[in-house]
């Protein structure tokens, strides 16, 4: 399980739903996307629907790192066995994939990747892609700025600057949704809900998440009765929480290429920090 942003979508329908309606997507790109805040929040705002309610679910940065690293690249010995044995420079380069987390690290830190980056958020602005909404024109990523750019590894640093990633959807968000622009996108969160990944083991405090996040969305519309029904749901719910499974950190037959040189380990001490940091200012408990 890596860096998420889920997105709980809330809604009634009540010719043909009579109970609020969930969904939820979740994925590892969402959060780190240098595009997806603006694409998310322009769907939203295309469609005359109130902001979705964002759940960055986040873990140690380190685990996450050597985590996404083990993934990385077991599937492209996957993808070797299956004969596919040329990488794609073109979005890459041709030293990728990086031989070590150190290495992955640095490649995803390189300014090479850093204006890979920068030119994906500055491929739209809000404006940009209201006139698009408008007057139904596509908006389409080029092939260099999908999912993370310069090649899954990228993720090994920028998934860790989860402070920053999470800066960027309060900002967009707020630009997009609030009436009153606070622009205070580091300290007070509107829009991003923070799940430390430790809790979900933990019965309680998952019930004390879901609680607080259907009364945000019980209190976006005239739908309390409805969603007051599904909080004392949560609330006085018995079901167990199981384990929730999550990619190994530490056991590796490529353990030689997962030792972190300190450079590597002050970084993502320093993000882990930040991010502890952030909890704090919103009184979320991260252990």
């Amino acid at each position: 399980m890596k860096w998420r942003l889920q997105t709980l979508l809330v809604w009634r329908r009540k010719s043909k739903y009579p109970k609020p309606f969930v969904t939820f997507d979740g994925c590892a790109q969402y959060l780190t996307s240098p595009t997806a805040p603006y694409l998310i929040a322009e769907a939203y705002r295309a469609a005359n629907q109130p902001p979705p309610i964002l759940i960055a679910c986040v873990r140690d940065p380190t685990d996450q790192a050597l985590s996404w690293w083990e993934y990385e690249h077991n599937a492209m010995d996957w993808g070797k066995e299956m004969g596919l044995t040329k990488y794609n420079t073109e979005l890459r380069t041709d030293t990728y994939p990086p031989k070590t987390v150190d290495d992955a690290l640095a490649f995803a830190r390189s300014d090479y990747i850093s204006n890979l980056y920068r030119r994906a958020e500055d491929l739209f602005s809000l404006d940009d892609l209201r006139i698009s909404s408008e007057t139904n024109q596509s908006c389409a990523l080029p092939a260099w700025a999908m999912s993370w750019p310069g090649g899954q590894l990228s993720g090994i640093g920028k998934n860790a600057e989860f402070v920053e990633n999470i800066a960027r959807y309060e900002r967009v968000f707020q630009e997009c949704f609030s009436k009153e622009r606070t622009g205070n996108s580091r300290d007070a969160l509107e829009y991003i809900n923070i799940l430390p990944l430790e809790h979900l083991s933990d019965k309680e405090l998952v019930k004390s998440f879901l609680v607080k996040v259907l009364k945000k969305a019980a209190n976006r519309r005239d739908e309390k009765e409805s969603f007051d029904n599904a909080i004392e749901a949560f609330r006085y719910s018995k079901n167990k929480v199981s384990n929730v499974h999550r990619n190994a950190a530490v056991s590796s037959a490529k353990a030689s290429t997962r030792n972190l040189s300190r450079e590597s380990k002050d970084f993502f001490d320093e993000e882990k920090e930040k991010m502890v940091s952030l909890c704090n200012e919103n009184s979320i408990p991260w252990s």
